[in-house]
């Protein structure tokens, strides 16, 4: 991708749709400050975003290619770190997100033994525990069946709608 200028406004959903290889990933791994832009620059909130500008992530949930978890913890377990990491006091976020995301028949499952879409669950978990203000995802609905497919697309126009 090349010259990209991009205002996404709240309440609005974005994709980025093209074929393998034409850099949407690392589109996404510039706009987290995971890698620093060829060119140009990146602002989310105002904000300019440079390699490692970490404090962007408490306004931003994001789920980058594959969602990774901590194989040996449970779903429950990699829940609490990440509410941990993002100074939520109340244990309800987690049990919420678990309710939302279908995750409770899995919340003391270790992540190891999860199917791909369960997994593809945890991450997206991951990314809405803190109740973000911008939502950044890559291929939400990798691993997915059919139906899991559909209820990830309800569940982001929910949060597009709200």
């Amino acid at each position: 991708m090349e010259k990209v200028s991009l205002t996404v406004k709240k309440g609005e959903i974005y994709g980025f749709i093209s074929l393998n290889g034409a850099c949407k990933t690392t589109m996404i791994r510039m706009l987290l400050g995971m890698i620093r832009s060829t060119g140009g620059g990146v602002r989310l909130f105002g904000q300019r975003i440079g390699l490692g500008s970490t404090t962007i992530w408490q306004k931003v949930g994001y789920m980058v290619e594959i969602p990774s978890a901590y194989p040996q913890l449970t779903v429950r377990e990699n829940l609490e770190i990440v509410r941990r990491l993002h100074h939520l006091r109340s244990k309800e976020s987690t049990e919420a997100i678990l309710e939302q995301l279908g995750l409770m028949p899995y919340r003391d499952v270790k992540a190891k033994t999860l199917s791909r879409g369960n997994l593809q669950r945890l991450g997206l978990a991951r990314a809405l525990i803190h109740q973000p203000e911008l939502l950044i995802l890559d291929e939400p609905t990798v691993g997915l069946d059919p139906a899991g497919i559909v209820e990830v697309r309800e569940l982001l126009l929910s949060l597009a709608l709200n």
